[in-house]
């Protein structure tokens, strides 16, 4: 196979095409691994454990890292992202959403960032009896979790390492120590000799 410097997937082209499904379900459905391999063809009974497996896969993961950077996913983004949650819409922002005064797209030409709205809801009733009933609209708003996405690209990306603690006894081979150096920096230390 002769490479090509104009290949802006090598990694992803690389792959087989069971894999290259993996990848693609992977990032297209919300980044579920399961869901992944079972849409790759792995076995309803062996998915979990095969789209862990594949993520782990350094080819696997290199191919997704590579389909996230063509569109935009990069470190440099991530930080854009939780300086706009960090110092994104407020809620009160949308109030006039729900005053009626407004609709999304004047929130969304006034600045507001609309981004964050998963789902507006709503639900009508009638409040009092007779002749004093009256129509009231009730407005839910439900905002996307934002953050859990981005820790999530975080993840995917490798961008943190998890770090793991070894706790237990720990023999070292110090060459050039002898049994008086140690009774020396046990002494320092304040322990027994």
């Amino acid at each position: 196979m002769s490479e090509n410097t104009n290949n802006p997937t090598p990694a992803f082209d690389s792959l087989s095409d069971q894999r290259q499904v993996f990848v693609l379900a992977y990032l297209q459905g919300g980044f579920n691994a399961t869901r992944a391999a079972k849409d790759a063809g792995y076995s309803d009974h062996t998915a979990y454990s095969q789209g862990s497996r594949l993520l782990k896969d350094v080819e696997v993961a290199a191919a997704v890292k590579e389909l996230l950077y063509i569109h935009g996913v990069t470190p440099e983004r991530l930080a854009i992202d939780l300086a706009e949650i960090a110092h994104g819409a407020d809620v009160a922002e949308f109030q006039p959403l729900f005053d009626g005064t407004k609709t999304l797209p004047e929130l969304r030409d006034d600045g507001v960032d609309t981004r964050l709205i998963k789902q507006i809801k709503a639900t009508r009733r009638i409040v009092g009896k007779g002749d004093d009933a009256e129509p009231v609209e009730d407005i839910t708003l439900v905002l996307c979790d934002r953050q859990a996405a981005i820790n999530k690209l975080v993840d995917v990306l490798g961008l943190v390492t998890q770090r793991q603690e070894i706790s237990g006894a720990v023999a070292l081979n110090l060459p050039g120590l002898d049994a008086g150096d140690l009774a020396a920096m046990k002494k320092i230390k304040g322990g027994p000799e």
